[in-house]
């Protein structure tokens, strides 16, 4: 992309290789447990209120991400890329 096509050359990405059968089994498989232990922990969670179970479950998502973010040594976006444009 170029940028008089209206893109900044901050936003584009470079070329990745395809992920390998293992990697999307792997993938799949992570998304298939989280997502049934989200409902685990709904259920769990019926003597909690519903703002503050919603409040810990952003924290503990929030907090995996950051971990994540910072194994992978990726640096969190600026301020100015996470708000958009003005």
């Amino acid at each position: 992309m170029r940028e008089s096509e209206g893109y900044a050359p901050c936003l584009t990405t470079p070329r990745r290789r395809a992920a390998s059968r293992a990697e999307v089994v792997v993938a799949c498989a992570a998304v298939y447990v989280l997502w049934g232990s989200t409902y685990l922990a709904i259920r769990s969670a019926s003597s909690v209120a519903a703002v503050s179970h919603a409040g810990l479950r952003h924290l503990t998502a929030g907090t995996l991400l950051t971990a994540g973010c910072a194994c992978a040594e990726r640096r969190a976006p600026s301020a100015a890329l996470a708000l958009g444009p003005r």
